[in-house]
């Protein structure tokens, strides 16, 4: 359902000396830093044509108050907001001005500008799908960036951490139809639970077919060299932080809203049985 869309982690980092206060101006500045506005209004586009989707798959399909529903809970205010109080909670302790200081120069600030242009390109199907053609084929015979491209997915994590975060909207979209009555007790959540695990395996293959769709279309301008600058700031302790604080903001926020949009779903499910 929502796998393989999710943010694409910002790993960078540098050595940090003793813990410090995190301050809401830092968060905000970092915040924009990584685009995050932007990959907020892609992520809505995205998650209206899930929510189209959802409509199609269980109540036959969407209208203007299916719509206004999803208006209601893809508000790019609210996501923002979420997003930059888990941020603040996860980075509490982090050194956030030099984490800042990498993006506010190259190629941090290039890399973040590639990853938006190609964000915001994937919405076009079109795009999307030759992108991930284009991702499969340099994975099958790797040139030197690929492998590099590789290795930043290993080090961040990048498949595991966004196939458990696939698996847990998932699984919040299904609690959402199952406390509203969507099921009718015909299932429980231990049987949903073990649903949602039967999908690992798609899950996996969607989501390593998107990413390394999406890394190959964005990094394709960059330098070996600025790969390799990137992983390295990725390994540090900073770039971990920074790694586990946006997915962890990203899997809350995602959770939230799958589970509001399982929510609504039921109420229409069981609207159009009356």
């Amino acid at each position: 359902m929502m796998n393989a869309i999710r943010a694409v982690a910002f790993s960078c980092a540098v050595a940090m000396p003793a813990a410090a206060e995190v301050r809401p101006a830092e968060v905000e500045e970092l915040f924009a830093l990584l685009g995050q506005d932007q990959i907020v209004e892609v992520m809505r586009q995205e998650s209206f044509a899930y929510g189209e989707n959802i409509a199609e798959m269980f109540f036959g399909a969407g209208d203007a108050a299916w719509d206004a529903q999803l208006e209601a809970i893809y508000r790019a205010d609210w996501m923002r907001e979420q997003l930059i109080s888990g941020f603040a909670r996860e980075l509490d302790g982090e050194d956030i001005g030099a984490i800042t200081a990498y993006f506010e120069t190259d190629p941090g600030a290039r890399i973040v500008e590639l990853e938006v242009a190609a964000r915001t390109a994937m919405l076009d199907d079109a795009v999307s799908d030759a992108a991930k053609a284009s991702g499969a084929e340099a994975l099958a015979d790797p040139s030197a960036k690929m492998r590099l491209i590789q290795e930043f997915v290993h080090v961040n994590d990048l498949i595991e951490m966004n196939v458990v975060g696939g698996m847990n909207g998932n699984y919040a979209f299904f609690m959402g139809l199952l406390d509203n009555g969507a099921f009718e007790g015909q299932t429980t959540a231990d049987t949903l639970l073990s649903d949602v695990a039967n999908q690992e395996a798609e899950i996996r293959a969607s989501t390593t077919e998107w990413i390394y769709g999406f890394l190959n279309l964005a990094y394709s301008p960059l330098s070996e060299a600025d790969l390799e600058n990137y992983i390295a700031f990725s390994r540090t302790e900073a770039g971990r932080a920074l790694n586990k604080a946006l997915f962890v903001a990203y899997d809350d926020l995602f959770n939230a809203l799958n589970r509001a949009v399982g929510a609504a779903a039921a109420v229409r499910m069981k609207q159009s049985e009356l």
